[in-house]
């Protein structure tokens, strides 16, 4: 299988901060994912395969949210497909296929930039209420999350210890120049990192929304 290198990555700040062996691991996933960009991770054989241990989770952290660890434990390259094809169409028979993949590992809805489909008046109204709605908010000096999110990190982990980690996070965030592009990925990283598993497992509807009570408020 061939894919597209882009030789500009090695100009990119988050990439010239990775550690010799994190930009080996990179390139390792990049090679092993599916065609949408989601790796199903076995440490061990990458560890093997690389020929040193690699912090799997610092590296998540480093990645600056360019790699996000799905809730099934799958890791995603966000911006693989976009770099990859281009935008998608729904016209396009090489593109089904993709768009089909996305959609098994319920990415479709959340992937919105370079898929091409025909929708009608009500659905453009439905996105931009979406929008509205997953407006992104300060918690801090750096720190920015939709409603939704926080909501979903405090039911997952408490939100005495979302706020603690948040605090962390901004701390260093302000010592070191940093910055992310999924605060909310982070978070999750961090604790993960700290051995902190999640209290609550959220529930996922047939649309693939995140909801916490009886039924799903957004698809009613």
């Amino acid at each position: 299988m061939k894919r597209f290198t882009d030789t500009a990555l090695w100009d990119k700040e988050w990439f010239m901060n990775f550690s010799p062996i994190e930009k080996v691991a990179w390139y390792y996933i990049k090679d092993k994912c599916d065609n949408v960009g989601v790796w199903s991770p076995n440490f061990g054989l990458a560890n093997f395969v690389i020929g040193k241990p690699v912090d799997w989770d610092k590296l998540l952290i480093h990645s600056n949210g360019n790699i996000t660890a799905m809730d099934n434990g799958k890791w995603f390259i966000v911006d693989f497909v976009d770099f990859q094809y281009g935008e998608l169409k729904e016209t396009c028979p090489p593109h089904k296929s993709y768009i089909k993949l996305l959609s098994k590992h319920g990415l479709l809805k959340g992937y919105s930039k370079g898929i091409s489909t025909l929708q009608d008046k009500e659905k453009d109204k439905d996105k931009e209420k979406d929008k509205e709605k997953e407006e992104e908010k300060k918690h801090g000096d750096k720190v920015k999350l939709a409603d939704s999110k926080y909501e979903m990190l405090c039911y997952q982990y408490g939100s005495v210890a979302v706020n603690s980690k948040i605090d962390d996070i901004n701390n260093y965030c302000l010592s070191k120049g940093k910055k992310y592009s999924d605060y909310a990925a982070t978070i999750r990283a961090w604790f993960k990192k700290d051995g902190v598993v999640p209290k609550m497992k959220p529930k996922v509807c047939k649309n693939g929304h995140f909801y916490t009570g009886r039924v799903c408020e957004e698809c009613i």
